[in-house]
């Protein structure tokens, strides 16, 4: 198969690998239970820089036989990553602390016996309820407490 790309396609398949690498490289510890090995797909890759004229954003180590992001480039990719990561963090404490209030106050059994629509709705109201909080005050009032 030959794949032919702009530049700029190439230059956004680099950052979709870059991206996924770091993502890969973060979970370690089931990255290979997952089998998630992009390494050689994104040396494949970026052994083509030259092909697009991106000498600025990908070199050659001759040391280590390999192929690397310059700095540069690594400096476009990692606000695309402190996004993600910001937006998740938010949404998952939001999520979670959702679904453990509602455990708290209606039980597992009854969460799981309700009718998908009526979860979703009560749902929401946690959801809310956190994303102002969140929104409005970050983690400042968030405490934990030993009981």
């Amino acid at each position: 198969m030959n794949l032919e790309l702009t530049k700029e396609q190439y230059l956004s398949l680099l950052k979709a690998l870059s991206i996924a690498s770091w993502v890969s490289t973060s979970i370690t510890e089931i990255e290979d239970e997952l089998e998630l090995d992009f390494e050689p797909l994104e040396q494949y890759v970026m052994s083509k820089h030259k092909d697009f004229n991106v000498e600025e954003e990908v070199f050659f180590d001759k040391d280590t036989n390999s192929y690397y992001p310059t700095q540069d480039f690594e400096d476009s990719v990692i606000p695309i990553i402190d996004i993600f990561e910001d937006t998740t963090f938010w949404e998952e404490l939001t999520h979670r602390l959702s679904r453990r209030d509602m455990q708290d106050k209606y039980g597992e059994k009854a969460i799981d016996s309700m009718d998908p629509l009526e979860r979703m709705n009560l749902e929401e109201e946690y959801l809310i309820k956190y994303s102002e909080e969140f929104g409005q005050f970050g983690v400042h009032r968030l405490r934990v407490s030993v009981e």
